[in-house]
């Protein structure tokens, strides 16, 4: 899977509150890194009797290496799967001027920055980014202003049902005539909702 520098980036979600687009568009600046991971176990646990080792050592050392042993075996390292974690992307995406800073880049940066952060109501309440387990269950959010998964398109890769855990903006120290940064990159790490799968890979 080889993508371009520069190639387009375009996440689509069910728009907040604020939001006026259900898309972000912007530019992949660096290479896209996938992270996919598996955790094992071994078979048996650590046997915490120490006996068995102890008597072992003393006898290879009173027979010369003739005799001894620990009282474990090989076999009881044997991994077995515990769990994968969902896939994660990681990605730099740039935001650029064309005409007007403040006009081209400011709302959609401002639209991704919100994506991994709770809102608020009255009295501090939180509310948390993301879906929620009823979506779990196949049923689709429908109003504005619920926060949801995300689909992502990079380059002609479809990645959907994501999650956006992370973003770093660098704001660029050099303004326009608006007053806001002629560029934005950020540093954006996506989840995927679900553990990965072989069939999640055959779709990249």
């Amino acid at each position: 899977m080889v993508l371009s520098k520069g190639s387009k980036v375009v996440i689509s979600h069910l728009p907040g509150e604020d939001d006026e687009s259900k898309t972000i568009t912007a530019a992949l600046d660096e290479d896209l890194v996938l992270g996919i991971s598996s955790s094992f176990s071994q078979l048996i646990e650590d046997n915490e009797n120490k006996t068995l080792t102890v008597l072992g050592g003393a006898l290879k050392t009173v027979s010369g290496g003739a005799l001894g042993g620990s009282g474990q075996i090989k076999q009881a390292g044997f991994q077995i799967w515990n769990k994968t974690e969902p896939i994660t992307i990681s990605l730099t995406l740039g935001f650029y001027r064309k005409t007007n800073a403040a006009k081209d880049i400011a709302g959609s940066v401002r639209t991704l920055l919100k994506l991994p952060l709770p809102g608020e109501k009255a009295g501090g309440l939180l509310v948390p980014p993301g879906p929620s387990v009823i979506e779990a269950l196949g049923i689709e959010p429908q109003a504005k202003g619920v926060d949801s998964y995300v689909n992502l398109d990079i380059g002609g890769v479809s990645i959907p049902r994501c999650i956006m855990t992370q973003a770093d903006p660098t704001y660029s120290k050099y303004q326009d005539s608006s007053d806001y940064p002629v560029y934005v990159r950020v540093q954006c790490t996506f989840r995927t909702m679900y553990s990965g799968t072989k069939a999640m890979v055959d779709t990249l």
